[in-house]
């Protein structure tokens, strides 16, 4: 897995934002069928169950095991809450796909993702090259949306709204590999795949006294700071085991990100103004934090 940041220019043609807001780009990852073979010690497809690459965490940028390897079942809805993508249809039903939902790959419900993210077939005047600014995903993102992508295809790019927040992802499928023609579950080796490389960011508002025009703001303490602080009240009705905690820069680009673990914040900030972002899915909390020196 290898990860950078892309840098945009300042841009008059972003309906969104008059700042560059940098996407990050993470490559080379493989998302299983749990069944496959070479995660399962080569045993012949079918024969082993290895989740630990059939689910996915946009938020942690890192897999999610898409089933609890303890128990052989489901994940409590705490954990569930991580969980953006996890593998559907598999080999034995068809080609392979991913969902945010309840997968049919295994019956009974044991796999299941946060039921939250949402994701669309980018339009096809969308250029993944181009995606250096979260304001290009934001804008191109289409209006009908679905939790499941059936038929993942090779050079398809497939954009993702992460949790009901202002965070988004431009999927790009490099490589696909469905149950070969001549294969037979139970006996022959093989895998069920696909590669991608995605670029994120979230998607703020460009002017620190923006934030002043939302009713949803949170209280931070001490504020200004010397870089750590607390979130003083956790705003009413928010969900804390699904929420995710962005720390912006004055220009957008996201400086720290979290799920969120507990009101207390320690992270090491130079003087300068930010905006730190709560996002449980449902809504979004903000407020400017000031750094002193």
């Amino acid at each position: 897995m290898n990860k950078k940041i892309t840098w945009a220019f300042l841009s008059a043609t972003l309906p969104f934002a008059c700042l560059a807001q940098a996407t990050t780009e993470i490559t080379d990852i493989r998302f299983y069928e749990h069944h496959s073979s070479s995660i399962n010690d080569g045993l012949p497809y079918g024969y082993g169950a290895n989740g630990s690459q059939s689910g996915y965490d946009f938020v942690a940028h890192d897999y999610y095991e898409s089933f609890n390897p303890a128990t052989m079942g489901a994940w409590s809805a705490a954990e569930v809450a991580n969980i953006d993508m996890v593998e559907n249809n598999g080999g034995y039903l068809g080609p392979f796909g991913f969902t945010s939902e309840t997968s049919n790959v295994w019956a009974g419900g044991t796999i299941k993702a946060n039921d939250l993210t949402v994701y669309a077939e980018a339009p096809a005047s969308f250029d993944y090259d181009l995606a250096t600014d979260v304001a290009y995903i934001k804008e191109a993102f289409p209006t009908a949306t679905s939790k499941t992508i059936e038929d993942v295809a090779v050079n398809k790019i497939y954009l993702g709204k992460i949790r009901g927040t202002e965070m988004y992802v431009a999927m790009k499928i490099t490589a696909v590999q469905n149950v070969p023609d001549d294969a037979i579950p139970g006996v022959s080796q093989f895998d069920v795949y696909f590669d991608f490389d995605y670029k994120y960011g979230t998607f703020a508002p460009t002017s620190i006294s923006d934030i002043y025009k939302s009713k949803l703001s949170l209280s931070i303490a001490p504020n200004p700071s010397k870089g750590s602080f607390t979130i003083a009240n956790l705003p009413e009705g928010m969900n804390k085991n699904s929420a995710t905690l962005s720390i912006l820069d004055i220009t957008g680009r996201i400086i720290h990100e979290e799920r969120f673990q507990g009101q207390s914040v320690q992270h090491q900030l130079q003087p300068g103004q930010y905006l730190v972002q709560l996002a449980d899915g449902k809504a979004i909390y903000r407020n400017r934090l000031v750094v002193v020196e």
